[in-house]
């Protein structure tokens, strides 16, 4: 509830600042775990923009990660408020393509090999669909992954891309819904899971060790504490691998 109460007064003070604006921007983020360099990352409000948020507390959204820790640092929240306030703006005036420009313009002026798509937040719309195709087919050269749990969004536009990995995040509270709609789509053998365990793949619910990995920068695992792990190991964003990742609960 503090998170929220948070976001909601930031939120406020944004708005009337953002509205002032003549240049609208987007703030690239990064995390140690993902890179150790430049930016890789683009992120949103968490709990706000997640309509498919579980309360499940063992491996479901009770205990975000992108609630706690640096998430909760003032300048990180107003970025990634600031970040949701400009892709409404875009929105509301139905250009997914000047908003895609934009996105693809910082995100070259990182020169990263990868990049994560919703490191903090989630998709909850098809305009952000819309956008984040047009910005991977805007730079093939990059390797895009987002994970979500807004399972019943039409992913076909982004999971059709060669440079796209995408992942559907299930937990005791959405399985069975997660399962039967990736198994309607046409498009369904490409998305793969992902899924949260206190010990990894050996804990694990719903992958076993023929379909998952535990995700080698968890803890006690060999990329554990390593800056950029997720750049080293690219095993989720790379596209050679077609095992699905279970993370070590933070």
């Amino acid at each position: 509830m503090r998170h929220v109460k948070s976001l909601l007064r930031i939120i406020e003070a944004d708005t009337v600042a953002h509205e002032r604006e003549i240049g609208r921007y987007f703030s690239l983020t990064k995390a140690s775990k993902l890179t150790d360099g430049p930016k890789n990352a683009f992120s949103l409000p968490a709990g706000v923009t997640c309509p498919g948020k579980t309360r499940c507390k063992l491996n479901g959204c009770a205990d975000c990660y992108a609630k706690g820790g640096n998430h909760r640092f003032a300048r990180v929240m107003r970025a990634h408020v600031r970040n949701f306030l400009t892709l409404e703006e875009y929105r509301a005036r139905g250009d997914a393509a000047g908003c895609a420009r934009v996105l693809a313009g910082k995100i070259i002026g990182e020169c990263v090999p990868c990049f994560r798509v919703h490191e903090s937040g989630d998709f909850y719309s098809e305009f952000q669909i819309d956008v984040w195709a047009r910005v991977a087919r805007a730079l093939p050269e990059i390797k895009f992954w987002a994970y979500t749990r807004t399972y019943w969004l039409n992913y076909g536009p982004l999971v059709e891309l060669p440079n796209w990995q995408h992942y559907f995040s299930i937990d005791d509270d959405n399985f069975e819904a997660v399962l039967k709609t990736r198994a309607s789509l046409s498009y369904g053998h490409k998305i793969k899971l992902a899924e949260i365990s206190p010990t990894g793949i050996d804990s694990a619910k719903y992958i076993t060790r023929s379909t998952g990995f535990t995700c080698p920068a968890g803890k006690g695992q060999a990329l554990d504490g390593v800056p950029g792990a997720c750049l080293r190991c690219k095993l989720c964003w790379s596209g050679k691998c077609r095992k699905s990742p279970v993370f070590i609960k933070h």
